[in-house]
């Protein structure tokens, strides 16, 4: 048995996973008692395949520890071998931790773009079996309740592998025993960022609240991107017989939609050109109406300047009226001067005519 079975054990009493060294903290508190025939830890959680475990302290020889503390099987018959195991970190474990907490999730693939998930339950380290001693560990199968587009729950078959990768990807031998088993699979990288979080130390495994405390503080990392895992489909599964027709359904219909949202986005796209072509025709019209507005004013400055002008051009009229009536009346005076010039002549001629006659007489 490999070094990923021996850390963990299944916890009845708790409904959990629980790390050896947690698990030596219990017995030695005297909170737990172990018994062979009525185990309070398993191997694993699946009542079917799972066998009861005790935990060993570890093994000293003076100051120097020999032996990591592990679970040991209550009989070797039992024992099972882990396939294509990878060494467990604490990044690893609170990872799965946090999952078991989960209700729903968002994924995000290259492919097929951000599924929600929502969870009917998750089972950490569940085993497939490979034959009767071998197999294989998933880090979180879950049982999925719903997804978002929704012929994603039964394309999986209502389960999804989640593989969480800290150090080493998924062997190509277990992703092969995974898609013998038609299990979708889901390998989710832990952020550098979050590794550099994440204590060394194994007081988080053992000790409650410390281990709450940093599950915590990456759920509420997780959550600000509205917990979404980046990563790949590494199994992709094929549709189950008793979920084919459900899923023919539902694809059909999403097919449906999704063109529905194509055509509804062009539509937005046009109309929201359009709303730009009328904002733009609006502006116009604005300018036009202040331009006429402008252009009336002008207009009226003019009409007040025409009226003026039609005045003073009648004025005129009238001045050259009264020049003409003036020049006529200038010609009348020049005639009459000529006329009293003639008048005083002759009566001066006629005066000294008489007084001529006179003197002579």
């Amino acid at each position: 048995m490999n070094e990923q079975t021996k850390k963990f054990a299944y916890f009845p009493f708790q409904d959990r996973q629980i790390h050896i060294l947690e698990a030596l903290w219990l017995r030695d508190q005297g909170e737990i008692e172990m018994n062979r025939e009525n185990p309070v830890f398993f191997d694993f959680k699946n009542l079917s395949i799972r066998s009861g475990v005790l935990p060993v302290s570890p093994t000293f020889k003076g100051v120097k520890k020999i032996k990591d503390p592990f679970f040991r099987y209550y009989h070797k018959e039992d024992m099972k071998q882990i396939l294509y195991s990878k060494k467990m970190t604490n990044a690893h474990f609170l990872f799965q931790m946090m999952f078991s907490e989960l209700t729903q999730f968002n994924i995000e693939d290259k492919e097929k773009g951000r599924i929600r998930v929502a969870i009917e339950s998750a089972e950490i380290e569940s085993y497939i079996k490979y034959n009767d001693k071998k197999g294989i560990l998933i880090d979180i199968l879950l049982c999925v309740k719903q997804t978002d587009p929704y012929s994603y729950k039964y394309l999986w078959n209502k389960k999804l592998a989640i593989e969480i990768k800290v150090t080493h990807a998924v062997d190509p031998k277990k992703k092969r025993i995974l898609l013998d088993n038609n299990i979708s699979t889901y390998e989710a990288p832990v952020p550098n960022v979050i590794k550099k979080l994440i204590p060394k130390a194994h007081e988080i495994l053992k000790n409650k609240k410390l281990r709450q405390k940093e599950i915590d503080k990456l759920t509420k990392i997780y959550s600000k991107n509205n917990w979404t895992l980046f990563g790949d489909f590494i199994v992709n599964s094929k549709v189950e017989d008793e979920n084919k027709e459900n899923y023919l359904l539902l694809s059909q219909a999403e097919i449906e939609l999704d063109k529905y949202k194509k055509r509804k986005k062009k539509l937005s796209e046009e109309i929201q050109k359009y709303e730009e072509h009328k904002l733009h025709l609006s502006e116009i019209i604005h300018k036009l109406k202040k331009d006429l507005y402008t252009l009336k004013e002008k207009v009226e400055v003019n009409q007040e300047l025409l009226l003026a002008s039609q005045e003073n051009n009648e004025l005129v009229s009238k001045l050259k009226q009264k020049e003409q009536q003036i020049e006529e009346l200038k010609k009348e005076n020049d005639i009459l001067k000529n006329n009293l010039n003639k008048l005083d002549n002759e009566s001066f001629l006629k005066w000294m005519k008489r007084k001529i006659i006179k003197y002579i007489s």
